[in-house]
């Protein structure tokens, strides 16, 4: 086959090794960026199923504007203590008084100009979140009632873009894994990706509606995370493995 001859030069195997290393290193910058963005999502610095539990689920001690403050949005923020400052204001007040016009006047002068800094480029028509317009007070007091998690057509989208990408991440990395290593050991590794996959964004699902499978979550993750990993490091080692 093609690959195979490819996979007889030098310039192939640096080729083939260079495919292998790059879906290694982004599968690694992967799970840093998901550490970075959802561990301190319960307020302490490990990755656990609670976070997991809070961020698809909702954290019923808050609400979506401060949890998304406090987890994934935290990055954005060029001060630490705006975060502070925005779940101290979203939080504060009873349901009741969320419309009351001190609360109104405090995002007027202090939330809303920390807004437009960090986080209006995406928040806005045409940006990256406009799906999530949070221009004014009306479109932010929507995420002031009690966290309930992303919405089910926010959870759709991500779905669809994470089993399109990762899933072709995937099934080229079981084409290779079939044409270079032994079937059982490709058939094994490809099956424990794949269905780490699918375990993965099931558990999205799942723990959205029940909370309780939010360790299907991270048992998927890392099914799909090892299946990849070893199934290249197994393709490496081939590639430069010296032929009698």
């Amino acid at each position: 086959m093609i690959l195979s001859q490819i996979s007889d030069r030098f310039s192939g195997r640096v080729f083939l090794s260079c495919i292998s290393l790059s879906l290694i290193c982004g599968w690694a910058g992967g799970a840093a960026g998901i550490w970075m963005s959802y561990a301190n999502t319960d307020g302490f610095p490990q990755l656990s199923v609670q976070d997991i539990k809070w961020h698809f689920n909702g954290n019923p001690n808050s609400n979506r504007f401060a949890s998304m403050s406090q987890g994934e949005m935290r990055e954005h923020f060029t001060e630490d203590n705006d975060v502070d400052l925005f779940v101290d204001w979203s939080v504060a007040p009873t349901k009741e008084n969320f419309s009351s016009e001190d609360h109104r006047r405090q995002f007027n002068n202090t939330i809303l100009p920390i807004m437009e800094w960090d986080c209006l480029e995406c928040h806005e028509p045409d940006g990256k979140a406009e799906d999530s317009p949070l221009q004014n007070y009306e479109e932010v007091k929507d995420l002031l009632l009690r966290d309930r998690g992303p919405s089910w057509e926010s959870l759709a989208k991500f779905s669809h873009f994470h089993l399109l990408g990762i899933g072709t991440v995937v099934l080229l990395t079981g084409l290779l894994s079939f044409i270079f290593l032994k079937t059982r050991e490709a058939g094994i590794l490809s099956a424990v990706s794949s269905l780490g996959l699918v375990i993965d964004v099931a558990g999205w699902w799942l723990t959205k509606a029940l909370a309780w499978p939010a360790p299907l979550v991270m048992i998927g993750g890392a099914m799909l995370g090892a299946g990849l990993c070893l199934s290249h490091f197994a393709l490496l080692r081939r590639y430069w493995r010296k032929t009698k």
